[in-house]
């Protein structure tokens, strides 16, 4: 193996959720607002300027496009999130009107769309009331070979936007899981994607020199830049399955496992 650690996001990386998370937070936005303006096109869109890998934001944020800034197209919008370079704290800084039940209201919707009636209360602690759905976690589909990843289980680490409940959920489509201490999750926010401090710590733990990291959206390439930038280590990145335009990456792939068993 070239690498001494094999650390991967989950979304779109080992699990395939184009039709979970993504389909959860277009419902929601649709629910809230009454309009179906907000797509696939523009959800992709708005996580390809970072800032927005966190569901519950990119949601706050789509929402507040169609209720707030309605007079501008979604092109404008997102030049006007991106010059403010700060995520969602941006979004709530253009427009003040958004207030913590505008961001509670549309939250639970998503949560709802995804855990649905068959996990909303085990993920997040209340039962649904607004959406009467299954749930959309339930069309996720594993992307990995489970001997690969039992072969290689020593040095593999995980850094997800993931709470530990959904990451347990997780673990479950996938028939694998690993210790959680080689595990960064999403319980403290403030410590999130692209903060490099969870994934110094998976890295930490899995006492690795050479490291390579597998993400799919803008905000996996800033937390491997922001690593370097406050460790001065390296670590490679590999850009998986994604159709963002993106520099700075070190590899890219269609298909992870593939990949991996080319560095073996």
């Amino acid at each position: 193996m070239k690498y001494d650690a094999l650390i991967f996001d989950i979304d779109g990386v080992l699990i395939d959720t184009s039709k979970s998370f993504n389909s959860a937070v277009i419902k929601a936005i649709s629910i809230f607002t009454g309009t179906n303006i907000f797509s696939t096109k523009e959800l992709r869109s708005l996580r390809s300027i970072g800032g927005f890998n966190n569901d519950w934001y990119a949601a706050i944020a789509g929402a507040a496009w169609v209720t707030f800034a309605g007079h501008l197209t979604f092109s404008e919008y997102l030049q006007l999130c991106k010059r403010s370079k700060k995520g969602i704290d941006g979004v709530r800084k253009q427009f003040p009107k958004i207030k913590e039940s505008f961001e509670q209201r549309i939250t639970q919707i998503v949560q709802e769309a995804y855990g649905g009636k068959t996990a909303c209360e085990k993920l997040y602690g209340f039962k649904p009331s607004i959406l009467s759905v299954p749930g959309f976690w339930k069309s996720e589909v594993s992307m990995i070979d489970l001997d690969f990843m039992e072969k290689y289980k020593q040095i593999i680490g995980i850094c997800t936007g993931r709470n530990h409940a959904e990451t347990e959920l997780a673990f479950s489509i996938l028939g694998w899981s690993i210790d959680l201490s080689y595990v960064a999750l999403s319980d403290y926010p403030e410590l999130d994607k692209p903060n490099p401090y969870k994934l110094t710590k998976v890295i930490n733990n899995l006492n690795s020199d050479y490291p390579i990291y597998f993400g799919d959206t803008m905000d996996d390439l800033e937390l491997v830049k922001e690593y370097r930038i406050k460790t001065g280590k390296n670590i490679d990145f590999c850009l998986v399955g994604s159709s963002l335009e993106l520099d700075g990456y070190d590899y890219k792939t269609d298909s992870l496992m593939k990949f991996l068993r080319g560095i073996e």
